[in-house]
Protein backbone atom coordinates (compact mmCIF):
# COMPACT_ATOMS: atom_id res chain seq x y z
CA UNK A 1 0.00 0.00 0.00
CA UNK A 2 2.02 3.45 -1.41
CA UNK A 3 1.52 6.16 1.61
CA UNK A 4 -0.64 6.38 4.27
CA UNK A 5 -4.10 7.67 2.93
CA UNK A 6 -6.18 8.14 5.97
CA UNK A 7 -5.71 11.12 8.37
CA UNK A 8 -3.53 10.70 11.45
CA UNK A 9 -4.84 9.93 14.86
CA UNK A 10 -4.60 12.44 17.68
CA UNK A 11 -1.87 9.91 19.06
CA UNK A 12 -0.13 9.55 16.01
CA UNK A 13 0.21 13.36 15.90
CA UNK A 14 1.18 13.58 19.38
CA UNK A 15 3.49 10.82 18.49
CA UNK A 16 4.77 12.77 15.58
CA UNK A 17 4.77 16.25 17.02
CA UNK A 18 7.14 14.97 19.78
CA UNK A 19 9.45 12.87 17.42
CA UNK A 20 10.17 16.31 15.34
CA UNK A 21 10.47 18.70 18.52
CA UNK A 22 13.85 20.74 19.40
CA UNK A 23 15.13 19.77 15.30
CA UNK A 24 17.01 22.50 13.68
CA UNK A 25 18.53 22.50 10.24
CA UNK A 26 22.01 23.76 10.12
CA UNK A 27 22.74 27.11 8.95
CA UNK A 28 24.31 26.24 5.49
CA UNK A 29 20.64 24.67 4.73
CA UNK A 30 19.05 27.61 4.29
CA UNK A 31 21.56 28.98 2.23
CA UNK A 32 21.88 26.23 -0.21
CA UNK A 33 18.25 26.63 -0.49
CA UNK A 34 18.18 30.11 -1.03
CA UNK A 35 20.41 29.50 -3.62
CA UNK A 36 19.24 27.11 -5.74
CA UNK A 37 16.12 29.02 -5.43
CA UNK A 38 17.77 32.08 -5.99
CA UNK A 39 16.78 33.30 -10.06
CA UNK A 40 14.06 31.65 -11.16
CA UNK A 41 11.40 33.37 -12.29
CA UNK A 42 7.91 33.52 -10.49
CA UNK A 43 4.26 33.15 -12.29
CA UNK A 44 1.82 35.51 -12.16
CA UNK A 45 -0.03 33.80 -10.38
CA UNK A 46 2.43 33.04 -7.59
CA UNK A 47 3.27 36.48 -7.38
CA UNK A 48 -0.82 37.12 -6.76
CA UNK A 49 -1.03 34.79 -4.54
CA UNK A 50 2.10 36.55 -1.76
CA UNK A 51 0.85 39.41 -2.55
CA UNK A 52 -2.40 38.31 -1.11
CA UNK A 53 -1.05 36.11 1.33
CA UNK A 54 0.82 39.39 2.86
CA UNK A 55 -2.04 41.99 2.63
CA UNK A 56 -2.88 43.14 6.16
CA UNK A 57 0.35 42.31 8.23
CA UNK A 58 1.98 45.81 8.03
CA UNK A 59 5.56 45.96 8.58
CA UNK A 60 6.79 47.62 11.92
CA UNK A 61 8.90 50.67 11.81
CA UNK A 62 11.64 48.91 13.42
CA UNK A 63 11.69 46.05 10.50
CA UNK A 64 11.37 49.05 8.20
CA UNK A 65 14.09 50.85 9.20
CA UNK A 66 16.17 47.47 9.11
CA UNK A 67 15.45 46.30 5.45
CA UNK A 68 16.12 50.05 4.66
CA UNK A 69 19.65 49.50 6.02
CA UNK A 70 20.40 45.90 4.80
CA UNK A 71 19.54 47.64 0.94
CA UNK A 72 21.37 50.33 1.55
CA UNK A 73 24.29 47.84 2.54
CA UNK A 74 23.58 46.04 -0.63
CA UNK A 75 23.10 48.10 -2.93
CA UNK A 76 26.57 49.58 -1.91
CA UNK A 77 28.06 46.68 -2.36
CA UNK A 78 26.49 45.68 -5.85
CA UNK A 79 27.94 49.16 -6.59
CA UNK A 80 31.29 48.31 -5.69
CA UNK A 81 30.83 45.01 -7.46
CA UNK A 82 30.26 45.96 -10.44
CA UNK A 83 32.61 48.89 -10.19
CA UNK A 84 29.97 51.27 -10.48
CA UNK A 85 30.84 55.17 -8.76
CA UNK A 86 28.21 56.48 -6.82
Amino acid sequence: MPGHTRPHTAEAKRRISLANKGRRFPPEFGAKISAAKLGVPKSAEARRNMSLAKMGHATSPETRAKLSEWMKKWWASERERRGEGK
